[in-house]
């Protein structure tokens, strides 16, 4: 089963900025990447230096300015070329710049064994431009036509870019030799360039802040709820390693102004509650049904979910210094829970581990934590990059993503093992995990399929449309209408993504139908992406959607204003904004033609007015595609 073809520029920088950054791109990074892309970067006329330029030291990061002045006739954002050598070769502190790590050189090859026979197809041809090995390089080779034509396509299989599969990195002498092309260089670049910027983690926290229940019940929750966010935003921004925001949200206590995850225990109240959002969350294990009775095709007994509970059995609250705050506590106590079945006292183990015979004054969260986050645990890691797969492909290599167990495969689990071992031995960098998907041929596979993937929906063969999500489209809409939008109690301006809690539900009609998720449970299902008939009634009849087609300070309005662009430039702006790439020809006539005709029935005094009302028209067509509404 061959693979599409890779995708384009203009598709890769839409793409890759809503999965990483939770926005459309602007027309002026598209053209730069675009030009970037063809080997023809925007030229740095100087770089002023460092306004206080300390010597490099051992553990330290020298960083360099965002913005830098252009020769005349560019427009540059010199964050993409600003990341210091060390960053762009992925080099962290206190390491030898040639000391890699086993990661970066393993061989991401993985053999022909899958879960269920796949589709056959026409054989799979060799890579293009196969790598030499050479020193500290290791090159895969797809399998040829004959092992290939029964099997799911080698760029599925190898889905590790051929130059990450080969170990090479930036700033190295394959880099030096042109090895990587500028197209390959151009989407690494873009790529650091989104994680490095706060929409990334503006984007991820309003992600987490669903999953972690940060839900406001009344208004004394609200500090509440905008201290976790801010902390989960904070800890993406920094790249803090997971292992430690999740220890950090395991063992957290006291009260939310002076520790800030202590936020999720006041959704997760109960024993139940806190065992089964672990699990589900951190270890990708849904433990729900082993409460009540021991399913026998399952591995995890009633047993072990008493046993996991114990965890949890100290917790203890008392009243906090301002309404509605409490403050979390480990009571001195031995931890045991009773198991509803026996009436035994059960004492604490792991999934999986052996009894724990913890003292009454050990917080036994904390015990859960150093097992949670080890790298030998062989559900957490896995659980985390799996999920996050799923978030780029709109499909798990588990589905459903937090349900991995042996009677619900990996349809790939060499590759899911491989991306569980580059996470853990990247220290729990999510930054690099990102990055490593986004820079892998299976990401940059066009949606397009061809005459064998059409049936495909597992295989990754393709990229798999997905519809955006309620804050990415609302936040779309806006971009491209030019529209204002203001949230109650929140600064002017603030994107949908950036909201702190679910509360803000209640006010748009929008968010609702769309499917934003109303952070009642850690179950990804929450969130709806599903397309329904409300939503196509709401694009099409919403007086709020009208408000911004027709506003006198929105995009219509401005381009029928103004008189000393041509309609033409104009239309090219539109299709740079919301769909991040040039109009063909046949849509630059069409949309022209549209224009002149309703100007040309238009009595004269009434032509600026019928004007604006054709750019009207044409952006809500425009919102109204396919094209605008996935992402492809």
């Amino acid at each position: 089963m061959p693979p599409s073809e890779p995708c384009d520029d203009a598709t890769f920088i839409r793409r890759v900025t809503i999965d990483i950054a939770g926005r459309l791109p602007t027309p002026d990074e598209v053209k730069q990447f675009l030009a970037e892309c063809e080997g023809k970067p925007p030229v740095v006329a100087a770089v002023p230096p460092h306004p206080n330029p300390l010597p490099p030291g051992e553990g330290t990061r020298v960083s360099q300015p965002s913005k830098a002045p252009s020769t005349p006739g560019t427009s540059s954002a010199a964050s993409s070329l600003s990341l210091s050598q060390r960053e762009r070769a992925g080099v962290r502190e206190n390491s030898p710049a040639t000391e890699r790590g086993p990661a970066s050189t393993r061989q991401a090859a993985f053999t022909d064994r899958l879960q269920g026979k796949p589709p056959e197809g026409a054989a799979v041809p060799p890579h293009p431009n196969p790598l030499p090995p050479g020193e500290g390089t290791r090159v895969s080779q797809p399998p040829n036509a004959s092992t290939a034509s029964n099997t799911p396509s080698a760029a599925i299989r190898a889905s590790l870019s051929q130059r990450e599969r080969a170990g090479v990195r930036e700033n190295s002498p394959a880099t030096e030799r042109g090895l990587i092309s500028p197209r390959q260089a151009a989407r690494d670049a873009l790529i650091d360039r989104l994680l490095a910027s706060p929409d990334y983690a503006d984007y991820f926290a309003n992600k987490w802040g669903a999953l972690l229940r940060n839900k406001r019940g009344n208004d004394t929750h609200t500090r509440g709820t905008y201290a976790f966010h801010a902390w989960i935003r904070d800890s993406l921004h920094a790249n803090k390693p997971y292992d430690q925001f999740v220890r950090e949200l395991l063992t957290a206590s006291g009260d939310i102004s002076q520790n800030p995850p202590v936020a999720w225990y006041r959704q997760v109240r109960d024993t139940t509650a806190q065992l089964e959002d672990t699990a589900q969350l951190f270890l990708g294990t849904r433990l729900k049904c082993a409460q009540c009775h021991h399913h026998p095709f399952e591995k995890w007994s009633q047993q072990d979910y008493f046993a996991f509970s114990a965890f949890f059995s100290q917790l203890g609250r008392k009243g906090g210094e301002r309404p509605g705050e409490e403050i979390v506590f480990a009571k001195r106590a031995a931890p045991t829970a009773t198991n509803k079945k026996t009436n035994e006292k059960v004492k604490p183990a792991a999934l999986g581990a052996s009894v724990l015979d913890l003292a009454p004054d050990e917080d036994a969260r904390a015990a859960l934590a150093d097992w949670t986050t080890s790298p030998k645990n062989p559900f957490f890691a896995k659980s985390l990059a799996n999920r996050h797969w799923k978030h780029f492909f709109n499909r798990g290599l588990v589905e459903p993503e937090d349900d991995l167990r042996d009677t619900n495969p990996a349809t790939n689990p060499e590759l899911l093992d491989a991306l569980t071992r580059h996470f853990v031995e990247s220290g729990f960098d999510l930054k690099d995990l990102v990055r490593t998907i986004c820079r892998s041929r299976a990401y940059q596979l066009s949606s397009v399929p061809n005459q064998h993937n059409a049936p495909d929906k597992q295989y990754f063969s393709r990229y798999y449309p997905k519809r955006l999500t309620a804050e990415v489209l609302f936040d779309a809409v806006n971009h491209v209408t030019k529209a204002e939008h203001s949230f109650p109690g929140l600064q002017a301006g603030t994107r949908a993504v950036q909201l702190p809690d679910n509360s803000f539900n209640a006010s748009s009609y929008f968010l609702q139908v769309f499917g934003r998720p109303d952070s009642s449970s850690a179950c990804e299902c929450e969130r709806s992406q599903d397309a329904n008939l409300a939503q196509s009634l709401h694009l099409l009849n919403s007086k709020d959607l009208q408000g911004k087609l027709t506003s006198d300070s929105g995009r219509a309005a401005l381009f029928a204003k103004d008189d000393q662009r041509p309609d033409g430039a104009k239309i090219q702006e539109l299709y740079y904004t919301a769909l991040a790439r040039e109009p063909k020809s046949d849509e630059l006539s069409l949309a022209l033609k549209y224009l002149d005709t309703a100007t040309s029935k238009a009595k004269p005094d009434k032509a600026a007015t019928a004007k604006r009302e054709a750019y009207e028209d044409l952006l809500w067509a425009m919102l109204s595609t396919k094209e605008f509404l996935f992402n492809h």
